[in-house]
């Protein structure tokens, strides 16, 4: 057994050669069916000769249904001052003092906004100006308008100040026309959350409909997870290697034990969120162009083409493809059309990597898809929506603040997947169906090249649940996002702890109550009456199981103030458990056994090795404080333990985490939080039975 503890770790690689057969490790299939709903037209049917103008009447025809509907549900019977609120068809229908709804597009009217016509205007006497971080007017000049195919509406009121609006999106607003012409919003709607399918709905449709466990349910019931990284930003330059090798090692499980190549072989699918490729030297301007010397040239221009970085792509995703499927999205930087739709990069490039793409013809993917950007598709039966970035970077601009997950949300709200397109964002110019309307509601919405990690789950008014997830650019973050493919959970960021199974969960509490430094127990469901003690396998069985909370020791770096601290842990693993006080009473009995038992559990981390229950001497009497670090998104979590007396120390750290201390007295913290909370009931301390 110490033998084979060994070799499960990270030191088996230095072990010696021995005659031992070790099982042969499959990766986790990926259950993969893409859409195609942003691929255009090839050859002469793709033009550019149709106006733009027709992608907002073809939103708002398709849209305004939505909102008016959702508009009267909330709105008829309306009356302020004994007057009913009626709807109007048009925008120009608005009589002033009439208190009213209507529908339409807004239109931002923003001075900073760029202007084609400027730009032509300038083109011959002035530089290109550098790009605006923000189209917002310091000067306050920014109007919203309400415009339909009859004409635009000025719009004022507090509404406009909590909402998040850009041109593009479709609302509704209800309010009455002031002596001066503009509309005085008192509530607006907007068409929220799609329908959402039901998982494997387009894989196995008699599945879905007859909801029973069919074959293909049993041969699906497992996912794995699907990892997810942007911006890898490949310059060819020797500095790529050292990360790109890091990330192959750890997808192909060759940076760890055996351990870790059991949780790589787990990892079912990698999708590249876009910018693979560094940004590339800006174009040469005409005069430049006109300055250089015209002569014959053979095969391509090494001053003005680098093929370093692609081959360097092309390399790292051959390297992968023998052993994991490849979702490549192109992005802002990338070699594709610059305009959204992007189109998949050209399989060309990438003379090593495309022996494993679809045949051309062929209906059914390849273990290498370089798809559109946007995308969507099915993969182990949910419903996944990303981007490289640009519709998410385009609307940051209008808006003030940067909650990029706030963003994420109201384009979901607003059925939109480019809203700003294509007024100040480049896109084809749809004819005949706006293909960024939002059709069906996604599981999962990921939008690569984002400043920093972040991920939050949002509802919607039918039950619809939609992960969002904010994916860091890779090159300067270092960072790849893991999705659970079984339940979609962003476990890890949200509490720091991995979902274990029972026979896992008991394995580590055998370990950690050797360690001195740690503490673990299993949180599990409540049981009517116990009588004396607590029965191994039937109360903490797998179908009983909650989560767990841990406790971890460790020194403070404080010279001049030497002490412990403890760091708390808490997970509640199901979803359907969370939100119901599970939490707070497994937290608060975790605290309660803690300072109950706070001077044995600092003696053993002392150094003494006597059972607990025996008082001994030479080591702390409390802890210096409890802390617990919690991602900053995670606004639940975060509340419950302000909840029970923890206090926000500091701004987030480089991982997006912010810390809470439980400082002072614990004991009378702990007991005044338990008596605050009395309906999680009394607290006791019983013997386990049937186990170690």
């Amino acid at each position: 057994m110490a033998e084979h503890n060994v070799e499960a770790g990270a030191d088996a690689l230095l072990c010696p050669p021995s005659d031992r057969e070790y099982p042969i490790l499959e990766r986790q299939p990926s259950y993969y069916n893409p859409l195609h709903s942003f691929d255009l037209a090839k050859g002469d049917q793709k033009h550019y000769q149709q106006q733009y103008g027709d992608m907002y009447f073809l939103r708002l025809a398709k849209l305004k249904p939505v909102v008016e509907q959702i508009a009267a549900e909330a709105w008829d019977g309306f009356q302020i001052a004994g007057e009913e609120v009626r709807r109007v068809d048009r925008v120009l229908d608005v009589r002033q003092g009439e208190l009213c709804y209507v529908a339409g597009t807004v239109y931002m009217d923003m001075p900073l906004k760029p202007n084609i016509l400027d730009d032509i205007s300038k083109d011959h006497w002035i530089a290109i100006p550098p790009p605006r971080e923000k189209y917002l007017s310091p000067t306050g000049q920014d109007q919203i308008m309400l415009e339909d195919e009859s004409g635009r509406l000025r719009l004022i009121g507090t509404p406009l100040q909590t909402n998040m609006l850009v041109t593009g999106c479709i609302i509704a607003v209800m309010g009455t026309e002031n002596a001066d012409g503009d509309f005085d919003i008192v509530e607006l709607k907007v068409p929220d959350l799609p329908r959402q399918p039901q998982r494997w709905e387009r894989d196995d449709a008699a599945a879905v409909l007859a909801k029973g466990n069919t074959k293909a349910e049993k041969e699906r019931k497992d996912g794995g997870k699907v990892a997810i990284v942007s911006g890898l930003g490949i310059s060819g330059d020797e500095a790529d290697s050292l990360s790109l090798d890091l990330l192959m090692e750890f997808l192909l499980g060759e940076a760890g034990g055996s351990a870790e190549q059991e949780e790589a072989c787990r990892i079912s699918r990698l999708i590249i969120a876009g910018n693979s490729l560094d940004e590339s030297a800006p174009l040469p301007s005409s005069d430049e162009l006109s300055g250089k010397k015209a002569g014959k040239k053979y095969g391509y221009d090494s001053s003005a083409y680098n093929p370093a970085p692609t081959i360097h792509l092309d390399i790292f995703l051959s390297t992968l493809l023998p052993s994991i499927p490849i979702t490549l999205l192109p992005g802002d930087s990338d070699p594709a059309n610059v305009s959204l739709p992007q189109q998949p990069i050209h399989p060309a490039l990438f003379p090593q990597s495309r022996a494993y793409a679809a045949t051309p013809g062929s209906e059914e993917p390849g273990w290498f898809d370089s798809v559109t950007n946007p995308w969507e598709g099915d993969v182990d039966g949910w419903r996944l929506m990303g981007t490289g970035g640009q519709p998410v970077d385009d609307v940051y601009k209008y808006v003030d603040g940067d909650e990029r997950l706030d963003m994420m949300e109201s384009m979901l709200r607003w059925r939109c997947g480019a809203p700003t397109a294509p007024d100040t964002l480049w896109c084809y110019p749809f004819q005949e169906k706006d293909q960024f309307v939002i059709e069906e509601c996604p599981h999962v919405y990921f939008v690569g090249n984002q400043p920093r990690f972040e991920t939050t789950v949002i509802e919607g008014p039918a039950g619809q649940n939609v992960r969002l997830i904010a994916v860091p650019k890779f090159k300067e973050r270092g960072e790849v996002v893991l999705l659970d493919m079984d339940s979609l959970d962003e476990l890890q960021n949200a509490t720091a702890s991995e979902p274990l199974t029972l026979i896992e969960e008991h394995s580590m509490q055998q370990t950690w109550r050797i360690d001195a430094d740690k503490l673990t127990f299993i949180s599990c469901m409540p049981v009517k009456a116990v009588h004396g003690s607590i029965i191994t396998t039937k109360h903490d069985a797998i179908d009983h199981m909650l989560g767990d909370v841990n406790l971890f020791l460790t020194d403070s770096d404080d010279e001049d103030a030497p002490g412990v601290i403890g760091e708390v842990e808490l997970m509640i693993a199901s979803k359907q458990h969370q939100g119901r006080g599970y939490g707070r009473a497994s937290l608060l009995a975790f605290l309660k056994y803690i300072v109950a038992h706070e001077q044995e559990i600092l003696q053993q981390y002392a150094g003494d090795v006597a059972p607990l229950g025996k008082n001994l001497s030479g080591a702390s009497s409390q802890f210096m404080y409890l802390r617990v670090k919690i991602g900053e998104s995670n606004h639940r979590s975060i509340g419950l333990f302000e909840s029970l007396g923890f206090v926000k120390v500091g701004e987030a750290n480089y991982f997006g985490e912010v810390e809470l201390r439980l400082v002072g007295d614990c004991r009378a913290a702990v007991e005044a939080s338990w008596r605050r909370y009395a309906d999680v009931g009394d607290y006791h301390e019983l013997h386990c039975e049937g186990g170690d």
